[in-house]
């Protein structure tokens, strides 16, 4: 699911928060929701691009705090209103 919400992000050049909502998804990974390849290959077609894009710090900052978010948080996050334009 992370992986989804995030890769509508990226669809709408939301990079960062896509960014943040992928490092997220490990958390599904613990749950042992598995990801299919072709999602892994959609991911990494916007995510090492936004990688290249982005100043290592801001995507490594963009990188940890997803990482730390919970699921809860996660899915909260990406359905923000807030942030959407």
């Amino acid at each position: 699911m992370m992986y989804a919400l995030a890769a509508l992000d990226a669809d709408a050049a939301r990079l960062e928060d896509a960014v943040r909502l992928s490092a997220a998804a490990r958390v599904e990974k613990r749950l042992g929701i598995g990801v299919w390849p072709v999602i892994r290959r959609e991911r990494n077609a916007w995510l090492e691009p936004a990688h290249r894009a982005f100043a290592a710090e801001r995507f490594g900052r963009a990188w940890e705090n997803g990482q730390a978010m919970t699921r809860e948080q996660a899915i909260e996050y990406a359905l923000e209103d807030s942030r959407k334009p």
